[in-house]
């Protein structure tokens, strides 16, 4: 069985930040990557040329696309990492699945402290030619996130949590689970912040 059977962190593209130098993650599985692939597959140059129904036409094909592939990687006890956004509970019962038959399955949460922040991000990715989100469903992700990480971290066999709230600044460890202990990290804001506060209470 390999070591990295399955790895997940929130969707945020950190993943050539220093701060992440040093987790090993393996291949990561990007739903919006595969969907913009079918963007240009249909003959659109990405999201920003696409037309709304399309976009969801190959959003929801890509998502479909990496759930089978989950479970076929799961299935042959590969090692994957999934970006999601976390605000369903889609991915808990392969979470569960992977701890509970002796793998690991390990968390990095990178979150902000309000959904304004996530608001103004969007726009920003949708000005470079990235794909929109309606400014209410950014607001119940945001929420649903939050509800559903605890969850995947009591479940986790190692997990980081990272605030990146400053944009112009590296991500903040704030909590590493590791041996069933949370810990917080040395330079770890107080309980004021809402992402320690899902964790710790």
């Amino acid at each position: 069985m390999a070591y990295w059977r399955a790895k997940w962190r929130r969707k945020i593209t950190l993943a050539q930040s220093a701060a992440f130098a040093a987790l090993p993650v393996p291949k990561l599985t990007n739903p919006d990557i595969i969907a913009l692939r079918f963007l240009q597959e249909a003959g659109y140059s990405g999201f920003s040329d696409a037309p709304s129904d399309m976009q969801r036409e190959c959003s929801i094909r890509a998502a479909n696309l990496v759930y089978a592939q989950l479970e076929e990687i799961l299935r042959n006890n590969g090692a994957v990492t999934v970006e999601t956004v976390l605000s369903t509970d889609k991915y808990l019962g392969f979470f569960k699945q992977v701890a509970a038959t002796g793998g690991i399955a390990n968390l990095i949460y990178i979150g902000n402290q309000n959904p304004a922040i996530s608001v103004e991000r969007v726009a920003i990715r949708v000005r470079k030619g990235g794909h929109d989100v309606p400014v209410e469903k950014i607001h119940s992700r945001w929420h649903r996130s939050l509800q559903m990480l605890p969850l995947f971290w009591k479940i986790a066999t190692e997990a980081w949590l990272f605030d990146y709230s400053d944009a112009l600044s590296p991500p903040t460890l704030l909590l590493h689970k590791s041996d069933g202990r949370t810990l917080p990290y040395a330079s770890s804001p107080n309980a004021n912040n809402v992402l320690w506060r899902a964790i710790m209470g």
